[in-house]
């Protein structure tokens, strides 16, 4: 079991959270990050630089980093292996689901999180319980479900109209009207074999006011829309056949894969063929 960092679209997703990260903590002096590092560790040590970077050429900062790992054997071999993480008397490991959990272990009343469930969509209470702070949430989930009796039934029915991360945001509209969140950016892209949904929203307005010079960052425009900057690695037909059944633009597909739409239409008849579109 290693950290995987030879995937380009996952790490060029990392730089751009990391940089919201860097603006969330710029204008504080006491934050909670929340994540769920899995075996990659990447953003948490950004995090851990970033806390002592302020605090030995900038204004002190109070961070409390909390990284939950609900599989066992995975959070065995991360207290073996990532000492160099663990190690500092700031950062808490819990073997627990993270909405079990994540209430009662944040300190701050400012919050980050990054709930990188790289799964099916989860939901659980957003608010926390200090609503009166800046908050920064961050969610990954597939657009392909295999297991749909898990999936919300508001988001299967509203994915028979709309794309399956369209359907997501949609579902999270209501909670975000209610809560005072904005959707900061909405990336689509394509992993190692799934379809993905990487999203933001926040309550902070200086996180959404902020340039990251960015393409299609607009917070404005991106209110109620997947942004059309779509990143997608130029893999293999069969990456051009989940982008098609995961319901991103064809446009998007056409100039991502290089192919012309005749070649489009050749890959929506065998799916049709087949039976899996």
């Amino acid at each position: 079991m290693s950290p995987c960092m030879n995937n380009t679209v996952k790490n060029s997703v990392r730089h751009l959270i990391c940089k919201v990260y860097d603006q969330f903590a710029s204008n504080k002096d006491k934050v909670s990050v929340l994540s769920l590092p899995g075996t990659s560790w990447e953003f948490e040590k950004y995090v851990l630089n970033n806390y002592g970077f302020r605090n030995l050429f900038g204004s002190q900062l109070e961070m409390d980093l909390v990284c939950f790992e609900r599989d066992h054997a995975t959070y065995e071999y991360n207290v073996e292996e990532r000492y160099d993480v663990l190690d500092n008397h700031n950062v808490s490991y819990i073997n627990e689901h993270v909405e079990q959990a994540m209430e009662v272990y944040t300190q701050q009343e400012n919050v980050f999180s990054w709930f990188d469930f790289c799964g099916q969509p989860s939901f659980f209470d957003l608010d926390y319980h200090r609503a009166t702070g800046k908050q920064v949430q961050v969610f990954t989930f597939t657009t392909n479900w295999r297991r749909r009796e898990n999936v919300p039934a508001a988001i299967l029915e509203d994915a028979k109209k709309v794309s399956p991360a369209q359907a997501i945001l949609n579902y999270f509209k209501p909670l975000m009207d209610e809560r005072g969140y904005h959707l900061l950016f909405a990336i689509e892209y394509v992993g190692v074999k799934s379809p993905m949904l990487c999203f933001c929203i926040t309550n902070d307005h200086d996180v959404l006011n902020h340039n990251y010079k960015v393409e299609n960052m607009n917070a404005k425009k991106q209110a109620s829309v997947v942004t059309q900057k779509t990143i997608i690695p130029k893999t293999n037909k069969q990456g051009i056949y989940e982008a098609l059944k995961s319901g991103i633009n064809e446009s998007v597909i056409m100039v991502t894969y290089g192919i012309n739409i005749h070649q489009l239409a050749a890959h929506k008849a065998w799916l049709t063929m087949w039976g899996q579109w």
